[in-house]
């Protein structure tokens, strides 16, 4: 998980305006409105990928 967080934020530009993922308080974490209006979001791999059904 930690590592998906990364990406997460990474993909959502929120280093730029919020600061690094590392120095953000759990306590803020559902706070509306962080990012600014227009902040870049960048398409990347999914983050949860889907699992193969394979129940035979």
């Amino acid at each position: 998980m930690p590592e998906t967080s990364r990406r997460l934020w990474d993909s959502l530009g929120a280093s730029t305006s919020l600061g690094p993922l590392r120095d953000q308080r759990i306590g803020q974490a559902s706070d509306w409105r962080q990012l600014p209006p227009g902040s870049p979001v960048s398409k990347g791999a999914a983050l949860f990928p889907r699992l193969d059904d394979r129940t035979e």
